[in-house]
């Protein structure tokens, strides 16, 4: 009986793994040991990763978002709101210098018994009465202001040509003169004039001022704030009801 002869099986020599690739021989590496071996992107060093668009606009998920400073915040969200608060505040304090200008004109009046109530051009003007010398003389001077809807009404015993001047007086007036009637017979505005010097003397004061005529017969002159007049339309020939001030017309 012939011995079998042992065979030992054939040497294969081992295939050289390529590079990227281990483990097992012919299987490709998997793709966690790829990513392992690509190199890091430019600008990436010691470690560093690349930054991507989002995280370079603040945006990432792995950066937070930047927020404002509390203050920025505040503005933005009740900036509008203060500004609107800040208007309303400052349209109040307009009426209620307004309202105090003509409280302090109709308590003016009442004390005297002097206000009374006139329709200029279909506008109700609460108007001083000057009705006799010292309160004609004294007029409007040293006013300093005169309220939108405040003024003076003079009344003369007669119908006569008359002149005003601005003596002491401190703000620009308009002057409308009326006949007997009511009916407005010219208009004028009135500049203030220089003061008084310290060597000037009150003769030679009162003989520069400007006087302000009323080229017809007048009984009756109203001062108003100056640009009353042009804004109410209030010309020469023009007539103003009088009737309620309960004075005698003509």
């Amino acid at each position: 009986m012939q011995e079998r002869q042992r065979v030992s099986p054939p040497i294969v020599a081992p295939r050289p793994v390529l590079p990227g690739r281990q483990g097992v021989t012919g299987r490709r590496a998997p793709s966690s040991a790829r990513r392992a071996s690509t190199p890091p992107a430019r600008g990436a060093r010691d470690g560093e990763r690349h930054p991507s668009r989002s995280a370079r606009a603040g945006i990432g998920p792995n950066r937070a978002r930047a927020r404002p400073a509390r203050g920025t915040a505040l503005r933005a969200r009740y900036g509008g709101r203060m500004l609107r608060c800040a208007s309303a505040a400052r349209a109040l304090a307009a009426l209620l210098s307004l309202a105090s200008a003509l409280g302090a004109v109709a308590a003016r009046g009442a004390e005297d018994g002097s206000a009374r109530t006139v329709f200029l051009g279909g506008v109700a003007y609460e108007l001083e009465v000057a009705d006799d010398p010292a309160s004609r003389e004294r007029g409007l001077m040293g006013r300093r202001e005169i309220p939108p809807r405040g003024g003076m009404l003079f009344v003369f015993p007669d119908e006569a040509p008359r002149a005003f001047w601005m003596k002491n007086c401190l703000v620009d007036m308009d002057l409308a003169f009326l006949d007997a009637s009511g009916r407005v017979v010219s208009t004028h505005r009135m500049r203030v004039e220089p003061p008084r010097g310290p060597g000037e003397s009150e003769a030679a004061y009162e003989a520069r001022l400007r006087h302000y005529a009323s080229g017809a017969p007048a009984r009756f002159a109203i001062e108003l704030r100056a640009g009353s007049l042009a804004r109410l339309g209030l010309d020469p020939g023009e007539a103003v009801d009088l009737s309620g001030v309960g004075l005698p017309l003509r």
